[in-house]
């Protein structure tokens, strides 16, 4: 029988060390360092030891990527939804002809497009006629040139149709304006929609098109 008391106690760290496994150190003074088996395979950390967990699939971490990125930036995209919405509220009900006549609808559309015009370079003079503004516009929706070749038809498609909503909301302004007889309403309705599709459409076009030179009064009214 051995008995073994607590001053024969007597313990010591191993560190793992890659290429060269497990190394025993002797922390206690005094002692002489420990000896080191000479198979350092028997002492080599095996990997396989370790338990393997099976790779997540790509969805899986794809959703991670984009739990984590919408964390970092939910504020941000939550405040350009709250953007999205005023915007549009705006364009739905701000813009909402509230008790008035088909006439003041039709001053209205051509009001709002003369703004328009200002925006896209044409050029615009309080004292030009309808006839003059429309081929004002014409000459300056023309004009314009887009951002990279590939885009050419579609600022052609977009200024073509564009005019023919100009030509449109002029000719019956200048029903509304000058003729004894006022338009049809259902008319005069037709061009209060067309006026809301046309912003969208040259807002598009200044959108998919640069800002050509300033125009010459006399070479567009010539």
């Amino acid at each position: 029988a051995y008995v073994v008391t607590e001053k024969d106690g007597h313990a010591w760290p191993e560190l793992y060390f890659p290429t060269y496994g497990w190394i025993p150190f002797e922390p206690t003074s005094g002692l002489s360092a420990l000896e080191r088996a000479e198979d350092t395979e028997e002492l080599a950390f095996s990997p396989s030891v370790l338990p393997s967990w099976p790779e997540r699939p790509w969805w899986v971490r794809l959703s991670v990527e984009a739990r984590l990125i919408w964390l970092r930036w939910r504020w941000w995209a939550l405040v350009g939804v709250g953007v999205l919405l005023v915007v549009a509220g705006w364009q739905v009900w701000g813009q909402r002809p509230a008790g008035l006549s088909g006439e003041e609808r039709v001053a209205l559309c051509y009001a709002r497009l003369q703004g328009m015009a200002s925006r896209l370079g044409v050029p615009v003079r309080s004292c030009d006629t309808p006839a003059e503004f429309a081929a004002a516009m014409e000459r300056g929706l023309v004009r314009r040139r887009p951002h990279v070749a590939w885009l050419k038809a579609a600022l052609w498609r977009e200024a073509e149709q564009a005019l023919n909503g100009v030509f449109l909301v002029v000719r019956v302004y200048e029903q509304v304006s000058y003729a004894p007889n006022l338009p049809d309403p259902a008319l005069m309705h037709r061009v209060w929609q067309e006026g809301r599709r046309l912003r969208w459409r040259l807002w598009r076009l200044w959108a998919l098109s640069i800002t050509p030179p300033p125009v010459d009064f006399q070479e567009v009214h010539r």
